[in-house]
C-alpha cells in the first residue's frame, strides 16, 4: 500500500519549468556550452570531437580523427609506463630470477652463489647486479630483460630444464615458433638480447656460435615484412602560425604551458626529450626578434658519464610567424602554474583531464603528439591525411632550411644539433656558433611571412620560383645600372648587340657542356643571360608573356638550336592560354 500511495504521488508532482518543453527557453547543454568557449585541454574538446564527428558532414577525402574518448587515447600513446625506478627495479627483479635459477650458467650467478651463503651479504648481492647495469638506461634494460624473459620461460614450457644455457637449436626452434604470432622486429629484439646480456651476465656460451648465420637469416626475412618506416611530416606555416595565436590569445594557463612547449620544441629543433630535460629558458627582448636561451644535460649526444655532466645550450626565436612574441606569454602562464616544479628533472608534467591538474611525471612524447593533433584541429581548417607527431616540432624548421637552400649543411646541423663527435665540444662550450645560422633564419621566417618564400609548396614551384626570383633580380640590377633598355630600329646593331651577349651565355655554360636541343620557333624566345631560361615573347616585342620587361639580360637563341634549359612557366601558360 505504501508503494502505491508513493506511485500515485509521483503522478500527481507538478512539473519544473525545464521539464516542460512549452515552458520558454531550455537550459544551455554541455555541448552548447563548451562550445562557446575557447581552446581547451581535457574531455570538453573530446566531446565535441565525438559529437562533430557524427553530425557533420566531412569530405571523403578529410582525415577523420579517432572518437574513442581521450583518457583511452592517451593511455595508448603512452611511452613511459612507470617511473624509471619503478623501470629498473622491474628490469633488475626479472635478471636475478633468471639468474638464481641455474646459478653456473653465469658468471654474475656463480658471483651471487658465492655471497648467498650469508644473510648478511644481501646488500652486497643487490648492489652487485645495480652496479652491472649501472650504465644501461631504465628503458633500455626492462626492453632487453622482457625478450629475454620470453625466451626463458619457453625454454621451460618446451622442456629445456636450464633457461639460460641456450644453444643454437633451442634459439632457431623458438625464434621460428615466435614468427608465426609475433611481431616481424620480435626476433630482431630477441637476438639483441641475447648478445646484451651474454656481454654483461658472462652467460656460458659462445655467442657466435649460438647466434649463427641460419638464426640471423631467420630474423633477416621477418624483418623485411616490417611495416615501411614513414618520417613525421613538416608543419604546414598557417599551422605553426596558429600555435603562436593560440599561446597568445588563450587565456586557460594549461593552454598556453602545453602549446608553448609545442613552440619551444619546434623553434629549438630539439627531440621531445632533449627539451623536457632542459632548465625553464630566459628572454632576451632587445633585439627585433626575443631570443630564448637555455640549457639541458639529458640529450642524445650525452652517451657518458661526461658528457652527462656537461651542459647543452639551446638558444632559439621567442617569436617566427606572429606580430606578437609568444614567448613572453608562455613564460608568465609557466610561472602563474609554478612551473617547472622543484626537485624534478623535467619541464613540463603531464596533464590531467580529469582534474584540471598537472601530474608529478613527465609528459610524453605520445601525450604531446596528442595535444598537438587536438589544438590543431580546434582551428577549423581542413585536418591534412597524415596527421603530425612530436617528431614534426623538431622536422618543421629543418625541412625549411633545407628547402630554402641558402644554409649550408653545417648550419642545419648546428641549429638541429647533429653535428659530427669532433664538433661536438664547439657547439657545446660555444653560443655563439647560433648567431650566424640563426641570421640567416630570421631572413627565412621574415620571406615566409612575406609570401617570398613558401615552404608548403611542392618542390617543382619551390625550384620554378627561385629561378624567376634569380631573373628578376638579374633585371632589378641592370634596370638600376643602365635603364629601360629599348629596342632599337635598326636591325643590324640588334644583332650585334645580341651577339656580344650571346657569349655570355658561354661563360656561364661552357658550349661542350650545353645540351642543344631544336627550337620550335626561335624568333619569338629570348633566353636569360645568366639562368638560360626561355621566354616567349608578347605581341609588340617590349614585354615577354609573364609580364617581364625586355631587357639587355636576354638575347636571342641560336637559329638551329638552343641550350636545354627551362622554359619559364608563366609564359607557357600565357602561350597556351592564348
Amino acid at each position: 500500500m505504501e508503494l502505491l500511495r508513493a506511485e500515485q504521488s509521483q503522478r500527481k508532482r507538478p512539473k519544473h519549468w525545464w521539464e516542460d518543453s512549452r515552458a520558454g527557453p531550455q537550459l544551455r547543454t554541455l555541448i552548447q556550452v563548451v562550445a562557446a568557449s575557447g581552446p581547451r585541454l581535457g574531455r570538453s574538446e573530446h566531446l565535441l570531437a565525438s559529437v562533430s564527428e557524427e553530425e557533420t558532414a566531412r569530405p571523403e577525402n578529410e582525415a577523420r580523427l579517432p572518437i574513442i574518448p581521450y583518457a583511452a587515447r592517451r593511455a595508448k600513446f603512452l611511452d613511459w609506463p612507470d617511473e624509471q625506478d619503478d623501470m629498473k627495479r622491474r628490469a633488475l627483479h626479472i635478471v636475478r630470477v633468471m639468474l638464481e635459477s641455474d646459478f653456473g650458467a653465469s658468471n654474475l650467478g656463480s658471483l651471487i652463489y658465492e655471497l648467498s651463503g650469508v644473510l648478511e651479504k644481501e646488500h652486497q648481492i643487490q648492489r652487485s647486479i645495480e652496479l652491472t647495469f649501472a650504465k644501461k638506461a631504465p628503458a633500455t634494460l626492462l626492453k632487453r630483460a622482457l625478450s629475454m624473459w620470453k625466451l626463458f620461460k619457453w625454454h621451460a614450457r618446451s622442456g629445456y630444464v636450464l633457461g639460460l644455457r641456450i644453444t643454437e637449436q633451442s634459439l632457431f626452434d623458438y625464434l621460428e615458433d615466435v614468427k608465426k604470432n609475433a611481431a616481424p622486429t620480435s626476433l630482431q629484439a630477441t637476438l639483441e638480447a641475447v648478445a646484451f646480456f651474454h656481454s654483461l651476465l658472462g652467460l656460458a656460451f659462445q655467442l657466435d656460435a649460438v647466434i649463427s648465420h641460419r638464426v640471423r637469416g631467420l630474423a633477416h626475412t621477418a624483418l623485411l615484412q616490417k611495416r615501411p618506416l614513414k618520417q613525421a611530416r613538416a608543419l604546414l606555416a598557417q599551422e605553426v602560425l596558429w600555435l603562436e595565436e593560440v599561446v597568445c590569445t588563450s587565456l586557460d594557463t594549461a593552454v598556453v604551458c602545453v602549446a608553448g612547449f609545442l613552440l619551444y620544441v619546434l623553434s629549438n629543433c630539439a627531440r621531445w626529450g632533449d627539451a623536457q630535460a632542459s632548465t625553464l629558458p630566459e628572454l632576451d627582448g632587445t633585439g627585433e626578434r626575443c631570443i630564448l636561451t637555455s640549457d639541458t644535460t639529458r640529450h642524445k649526444l650525452s652517451t657518458t658519464a661526461q658528457r652527462k655532466t656537461t651542459l647543452l645550450p639551446f638558444a632559439a626565436f621567442g617569436r617566427l610567424l606572429h606580430t606578437a612574441a609568444w614567448a613572453e606569454k608562455w613564460l608568465s602562464a609557466m610561472k602563474r602554474a609554478r612551473l617547472p616544479r622543484q626537485g624534478v628533472d623535467y619541464l613540463l608534467p603531464s596533464w590531467n583531464e580529469s582534474t584540471g591538474t598537472f601530474l608529478r611525471r613527465r609528459m610524453t612524447s605520445g601525450e604531446g603528439s596528442l595535444h598537438l593533433r587536438e589544438v590543431l584541429r580546434q582551428k577549423g581548417g581542413q585536418v591534412q591525411l597524415l596527421l603530425p607527431s612530436s617528431h614534426s616540432l623538431k622536422a618543421t624548421q629543418l625541412s625549411w632550411m633545407a628547402k630554402a637552400g641558402t644554409f649550408s649543411l653545417s648550419e642545419r646541423q648546428i641549429l638541429g644539433h647533429h653535428l659530427d663527435r669532433p664538433s661536438v665540444s664547439a657547439l657545446t662550450y660555444g653560443r655563439q656558433n647560433f648567431i650566424g645560422p640563426l641570421q640567416k633564419l630570421r631572413e627565412l621566417l621574415s620571406n615566409v611571412v612575406s609570401g617570398k618564400f613558401r615552404p608548403d609548396d611542392s618542390a617543382s614551384a619551390l625550384v620554378s620560383r627561385q629561378i624567376q626570383d634569380e631573373e628578376l633580380e638579374a633585371d632589378e640590377c641592370e634596370v638600376a645600372l643602365h635603364g629601360v633598355a629599348h629596342r632599337p630600329d635598326d636591325s643590324a646593331s640588334e644583332d650585334l648587340a645580341d651577339d656580344e651577349l650571346q657569349g655570355s651565355v658561354g661563360h656561364v655554360v661552357p658550349e661542350a657542356e650545353r645540351r642543344h636541343i631544336r627550337a620550335p620557333d626561335p624568333l619569338i624566345y629570348r633566353q636569360h643571360s645568366s639562368s638560360g631560361t626561355l621566354h616567349v615573347l608578347a605581341a609588340g616585342g617590349h614585354k615577354f608573356l609573364c609580364g617581364r620587361p625586355v631587357t639587355a639580360n636576354y638575347v636571342a637563341p641560336a637559329t638551329q638550336s638552343v641550350a636545354g634549359a627551362p622554359l619559364c612557366f608563366p609564359c607557357q601558360k600565357g602561350q597556351s592560354s592564348s
